[in-house]
């Protein structure tokens, strides 16, 4: 039985006169505010160098973009009312009138180039920029107005405009200087900044004025409290309003609780272990052999069944039912360590060899008990694994750094609802988390980037599912899972619901 297994069952029978870590400045839940508790916390306060889930949460509570996606996809207007395409290139957007940035300054066109110029700087290190390098430029046309150029037709720049192209204060920050808004960041969103105390907790605070009409709650304080134990200790106590990222085991006891509710949605979020196949890579992984033999090394259904009781889908490669040209006709590895072990012979590793393993901890459900157990199985296959879990905040700063020379875990949330929001990030030679490297990598490269200026639907899903048969024969990764996302919320919390996109909603929720 495993550390948390343990300590969750002694929770059970001591909840109540457990004070949770990380709460000793939190007493009882206060009228209008919502209390989160996070396994992870905010890496940056930077909307254009986002680069988790923590990081866009926080930008979707502080910041507007022009566009929003809703639950299932559906776009809607955010800080514009409208959009005319022009050309099959050019796109013209009228502007919301009236805004105002917490500061009390307007929005006006002039905030949307200054932001897009920004974001799209290479200087700027935005994790997400592969996603925008279809945009050529933007125009101002007057205050409300704004142009919008592509370098090739675009199909998807809608979808990509409501992810994190947030648009700043820039009479601000050509006053105050970047380096004072980063201190106190300034949106036009729900939510203001307050504080963010690193490794304990950000507070936000309603905008009374935001343009949509005030917020239910009047504060939001997101705690980062790593070990599922006390997070969900600090469910049990009424700590906290709503808990993310519950260890599947522990569904069942919460769910007979009255004053807890479990809100469960299949993720848009896949899990993968990533292989460095450049040239600073490990030798074997640029053997696709080896490859091949690392997935059929893997029982993906042991691995859903015992250790996440159900609570993920296997997948053949990186994309889920929720996005445009995924492929259910391309099926999954099966678990078969004697081909494994065959593959490993054929590429002149009868022996196997040393792999470096790289885990965070606390991010993903049960992210370090499923890199032990991989990890496990690559052993049966004569593969000595050493591996090593990090922090999830100093994990992150190595993997966009692709200082992993080996193999890594990783979860990879999708909220293009569009193949090329995964491709562009992962498959193509500019795109920040590039490591694959393999005489079809090319190939591969050609055709998403084919795909994404592709206006007609059929031919671009045709591209698409090319894609998935190629890169599932290359496997330049271990493809495992599809997660389902758990949430704990008390019975006082109003207005909350799992989305597929892992966003919480706050200027939806209200507490009692």
């Amino acid at each position: 039985m495993s550390r948390d297994k343990i300590v969750f069952l002694f929770v059970l029978f001591t909840s109540s006169l457990l004070i949770p870590t990380g709460f000793s400045s939190i007493v009882h839940a206060k009228a209008g505010e919502l209390v989160v508790a996070e396994g992870v916390e905010i890496g940056q306060l930077d909307p254009h160098r986002a680069r988790s889930m923590q990081d866009l949460s926080f930008g979707n509570a502080v910041f507007d973009a022009l566009f929003r996606r809703q639950e299932g996809g559906e776009i809607s207007p955010g800080l514009a009312l409208s959009y005319k395409l022009i050309d099959d290139k050019t796109w013209t957007f009228k502007l919301r009138k009236g805004v105002r940035f917490h500061n009390g300054d307007f929005f006006t066109a002039r905030d949307v180039k200054f932001s897009f110029d920004r974001m799209l700087n290479p200087a700027t290190n935005n994790p997400f920029l592969s996603l925008y390098l279809t945009i050529d430029k933007t125009t101002i046309v007057d205050d409300e107005t704004v142009t919008v150029t592509t370098k090739k037709p675009d199909p998807l720049l809608l979808k990509r405009l409501c992810l994190t192209a947030w648009i700043i204060p820039s009479s601000y920050i050509e006053k105050q200087g970047i380096e004072e808004f980063l201190k106190n960041p300034i949106g036009t969103g729900p939510f203001k900044f307050v504080k963010w105390v690193k490794n304990d907790n950000l507070t936000l605070e309603a905008y009374k004025d935001y343009w949509e009409g005030s917020p239910k709650l009047n504060r939001v304080i997101i705690k980062s409290i790593p070990e599922a134990s006390s997070r969900m200790a600090a469910l049990e106590t009424g700590m906290a309003d709503i808990v993310t990222n519950i260890p599947p085991f522990m569904i069942p006891q919460l769910r007979n609780r009255s004053d807890i509710k479990i809100e469960s949605v299949l993720s848009g979020r896949i899990m993968l272990v990533n292989l460095n196949t450049r040239e600073d890579g490990q030798a074997a992984l640029k053997n696709q052999k080896v490859r091949q033999a690392l997935n059929y090394a893997i029982d993906k259904n042991l691995i859903i069944e015992k250790l996440l009781v159900g609570s993920a889908v296997d997948r053949a490669t990186i994309l889920t039912n929720y996005h445009f040209g995924f492929d259910p006709n391309v099926k999954p590895y099966l678990f078969d360590p004697a081909k494994a072990k065959k593959l490993l012979a054929e590429a002149g590793y009868p022996d196997g060899f040393n792999l470096d393993f790289v885990t965070p901890t606390g991010r993903y459900p049960m992210d370090k008990e499923v890199s032990e157990a991989i990890c496990g199985m690559l052993n049966k296959v004569g593969i000595k694994t050493d591996l090593r879990v990090m922090e999830f905040g100093n994990y992150v700063k190595a993997f966009l750094s692709r200082e992993f020379k080996g193999a890594y875990l990783v979860g990879w949330g999708n909220m293009l609802d569009d193949a090329d929001g995964t491709y562009s990030n992962w498959w193509i030679g500019e795109a920040p988390l590039y490591i694959y490297k393999t005489p079809i990598a090319g190939q591969v490269d050609k055709m998403i980037k084919e795909a994404v200026t592709e206006m007609n639907k059929e031919k671009r899903k045709k591209i698409y599912s090319e894609i998935q048969k190629l890169t599932l024969e290359d496997a330049p990764m271990i493809f495992l899972y599809q997660l389902k996302d758990n949430y704990g919320a008390r019975d006082r919390v109003r207005g909350f619901k799992a989305r597929d996109d892992e966003r919480i909603d706050y200027y939806r929720i209200s507490v009692e």
